[in-house]
Order: structure tokens, then sequence, then C-alpha cells
């Protein structure tokens, strides 16, 4: 049997999946970013 309330919620859980895999590569982007301005590649060399 067909549950909208079911279907609804599945969504819900795909799109918090989605926000938290964009958050966490955003993060790591961000993170790579800064070891990047702290330490520039040439230095470590």
């Amino acid at each position: 049997m067909y549950s909208p309330e079911k279907s609804r919620n599945a969504v819900e859980l795909l799109f918090l999946i989605l926000k938290y895999s964009i958050n966490r590569y955003v993060g790591v982007s961000i993170m790579q970013l800064y070891t990047h301005s702290l330490f520039p590649p040439g230095t470590y060399q």
C-alpha cells in the first residue's frame, strides 16, 4: 500500500544525506584552502 507519509520521510532523509555530504565536501575544501594558505606549495619540499 502506498503511503505518502513514508515517501515524505524518505525524501527528507535524502535531503539530509545530501546536505550532510555537501557540508562535508565544502568543509574539506575549506580545510585544504586553509592549509594551502598556511603552507604555500614549495615550503615543504
